[in-house]
C-alpha cells in the first residue's frame, strides 16, 4: 500500500510539472515597413503541426509544449522569423518584405523598369546565365523549352530558319501567330529575332496574357517577346573571348529508311523486268532507264518481299544526302564603366552549315554597342546600335528525296560527268535529283539589319521626369538566284521537260536578282509626376501620386 501511494505521488509530480511546462502564448504581428497588422501570417511550433493564423487585427494565441519551443512566424513576400519562446507569454513580431520575391524587376512596354508585384499581368523573364551561349546558333532557338506555356518550336533543320512561336495563338488574318518583338523598348519590323546576337542578350521578358495590349497595345495582340540587351558595369574594362565548334547531324535513331524490299514484277534471276519481260538496265550516256516497271500497288496480292541486289539496286537516300555539319561562335567583348558613363561594345560571327549535302550555310556577323553617359545633372542618355551582316548559300531540294525509289542512285554521273535531273518514270514521277540542282543553280542572299535606339531622360528636381526614345529598324536584303545553261546536259535532253528554272520557259539559265529594302521607326515621349504629400509638402496626409502621360 505504502508503494502505490508513492507512485501515484510521483505520477502527480510529473503531471503538475508538465502542465507548468505547456502554457498559452499570444501576440501580435506586425510590419517593420508601417507598423500595420499582417493578418494571415502563419504562426507554428518548430518542428510540430502544432499551429494558427493570425486574425484581422494581427493577433494569434497557440498552446507551446515549454520554454525552450521556438515560433515560426511566415507569410508569401515576406521574410519567415523564429522566435524562441523562453518564459514569456507575450510574443510580439514585426516581418519584413523579402526583397527576393518582391523586387523582381521587369520592363515594361515603354521600356521602364517596373516591380513585377506592381504588374497585373504574366511576365516570363528567362536571364542571360539560362540562354545557352554555345552552340545554339540564334536566340529563338536558345528560347525552346524554356518558357512556361509557350509553345516554340524548331519546324526546320535548314540553317537561319526561323523557329514557330506561339504565344496566344491566332487573332488575325494577316499577321498570323506573330508576336510583338522588341529590343530594349524599341519595336523591330523586318528583322527576325534569329539575327541577334545571342552573346549580347542580358534577359529576355515573354508577355502571354490577353491583359498585355493594356501596355503594349493592338500590336501585342499575339503577345510580346522582349530583349533587354547586356549593359556596361562600372570597374576595370573587362574583355571577353570566346569560341566553340559543335557537329550537328540529324539523328535517325530508328533506322528509317525505305523499304528494302519490292514488289516489282522478275524473271528467274531476279531482275526486276518491264511488261515484256526484259530486264530493265540504265543507259550511263544519259542516265534513263530502258523501259517502266511493271508494280500493281492496289493488287491485294502483290507482296512487297523481293530483295534488291541484281540489275536493280538498293541505295540509301537518307544517308547519301543527310551530312555531319559544323557550327562555330566567335565573340570578342569589351565592358566597363565608371560614375558617368558605361560601355559595352561585342563583334562576334556565327557559321552554320547545313546537315545536308552540298547545302550551303549561313554566316552572321554582329556588332553590338551599348553606350550610356550622364550628359549633366539630370541628364542622360543611352545609345544602343546593333548590326548584322548575314550571307546565306542554303541551296538544296531535298524534295525529291522522298519522292524516289529506292533503286536510284543520285550519285550517279553520265559519260560526261554530270548529274542528271529525273531518271524517268521507273525511277519516281517526282524523283528529282537534288545533286542536279545543286550543279545548275546558285542561290545567294545577303542581308543587312540595322538597330538603332536612343533613350534620352531628364529629371527635373523634385517631381518630374522626363523620358524619350526613338528606334530605327532598318532592313537592305538582295538575293541573286543563278540557274545555269542546261542545254548539254545529256539527262536533260533525253527528258526535255526537266529544268532548274523560274521565270525562263527553256533550259538556256537565267539570274534573277530581288533586292528589298525596309525600314520601320518608332517612338514613344512620356513625362512622369511623383510626389508625397507628407515628405514633399508637409503635410499630415500619407498619400504618394504618381502621374503619367505618354506623348
Amino acid at each position: 500500500m505504502k508503494k502505490f501511494l508513492l507512485l501515484c505521488g510521483a505520477v502527480l509530480l510529473l503531471h503538475t510539472y508538465a502542465l507548468a511546462q505547456e502554457r498559452t502564448v499570444s501576440g501580435r504581428v506586425t510590419s517593420t515597413e508601417d507598423g500595420s497588422a499582417l493578418p494571415g501570417v502563419n504562426v507554428v511550433v518548430k518542428g510540430t503541426t502544432n499551429g494558427t493564423v493570425t486574425d484581422a487585427d494581427g493577433n494569434y494565441k497557440l498552446s507551446v509544449p515549454s520554454a525552450q519551443s521556438a515560433l515560426v512566424f511566415s507569410f508569401i513576400g515576406l521574410k519567415t522569423s523564429e522566435v524562441v519562446v523562453g518564459e514569456r507569454t507575450v510574443v510580439d513580431v514585426s516581418l519584413a518584405l523579402d526583397v527576393t520575391q518582391l523586387s523582381e524587376v521587369v520592363v515594361t512596354g515603354v521600356g521602364v523598369a517596373t516591380e513585377r508585384r506592381k504588374l497585373a499581368i504574366s511576365v516570363e523573364s528567362v536571364s542571360s546565365d539560362k540562354l545557352p551561349q554555345a552552340p545554339t546558333a540564334s536566340l529563338d532557338q536558345a528560347l525552346v523549352g524554356k518558357v512556361a506555356g509557350a509553345q516554340i518550336s524548331s519546324v526546320s533543320g535548314d540553317p537561319g530558319a526561323q523557329v514557330q512561336i506561339l504565344l496566344r495563338g491566332i487573332n488575325t488574318i494577316q499577321r498570323g501567330t506573330t508576336p510583338m518583338i522588341l529590343v530594349d523598348g524599341v519595336q523591330m519590323g523586318p528583322t527576325a529575332l534569329n539575327t541577334l546576337d545571342l552573346a549580347s542578350v542580358e534577359s529576355v521578358e515573354i508577355v502571354q496574357g490577353a491583359a498585355a495590349a493594356t501596355i503594349y497595345g493592338a500590336q501585342g495582340a499575339n503577345g510580346v517577346i522582349q530583349v533587354i540587351t547586356k549593359k556596361g558595369k562600372p570597374g576595370k574594362v573587362q574583355i571577353d573571348f570566346s569560341t566553340s565548334i559543335a557537329t550537328n547531324e540529324f539523328l535517325n535513331v530508328g533506322n528509317l529508311r525505305k523499304a528494302d524490299m519490292h514488289a516489282f514484277a522478275t524473271d528467274a534471276n531476279n531482275n526486276v523486268v518491264t511488261s515484256g519481260g526484259v530486264p530493265i538496265t540504265l543507259d550511263n550516256t544519259d542516265l534513263t532507264w530502258s523501259g517502266g516497271i511493271v508494280y500493281n500497288a492496289l493488287d491485294p496480292n502483290s507482296n512487297a518481299n523481293k530483295p534488291y541486289g541484281a540489275n536493280f539496286k538498293y541505295y540509301d537516300h537518307f544517308d547519301q544526302f543527310f551530312a555531319t555539319a559544323k557550327t562555330t561562335n566567335n565573340l570578342l567583348r569589351l565592358s566597363g564603366g565608371k560614375e558617368k558613363f558605361d560601355f559595352s561594345v561585342s563583334v562576334s560571327n556565327n557559321r552554320q552549315e547545313a546537315a545536308v549535302k552540298n547545302g550551303g550555310y549561313v554566316d552572321r556577323s554582329n556588332f553590338t554597342s551599348n553606350l550610356g553617359f550622364e550628359i549633366t545633372k539630370g541628364l542622360t542618355l543611352r545609345s544602343i546600335t546593333q548590326l548584322a551582316y548575314t550571307k546565306n548559300t542554303v541551296n538544296h531540294y531535298i524534295y525529291g528525296v522522298f519522292n524516289s525509289r529506292p533503286f536510284v542512285n543520285f550519285d550517279e554521273k553520265d559519260v560526261d560527268g554530270d548529274y542528271g535531273a529525273n531518271y524517268g518514270g521507273a525511277g519516281g514521277v517526282n524523283g528529282y535529283n537534288p545533286n542536279y540542282f545543286n550543279q545548275y543553280t546558285d542561290d545567294l542572299v545577303r542581308t543587312i539589319d540595322v538597330i538603332q535606339s536612343f533613350d534620352v531622360t531628364y529629371k527635373f528636381p523634385k517631381f518630374v521626369e522626363i523620358n524619350s526614345k526613338f528606334g530605327l529598324n532598318y532592313q537592305n536584303r538582295e538575293r541573286i538566284f543563278t540557274i545555269l545553261n542546261q542545254t548539254e546536259n545529256n539527262n536533260n535532253q533525253a527528258v526535255a521537260y526537266y529544268w532548274a528554272g523560274n521565270f525562263v520557259d527553256d533550259e538556256t539559265g537565267e539570274i534573277d536578282n530581288y533586292r528589298t529594302e525596309t525600314s520601320f521607326r518608332n517612338s514613344v515621349t512620356k513625362a512622369t509626376i511623383n510626389f508625397d504629400l507628407e515628405k514633399d509638402f508637409n503635410l499630415s496626409l500619407p498619400i504618394k501620386t504618381s502621374t503619367f502621360s505618354i506623348i
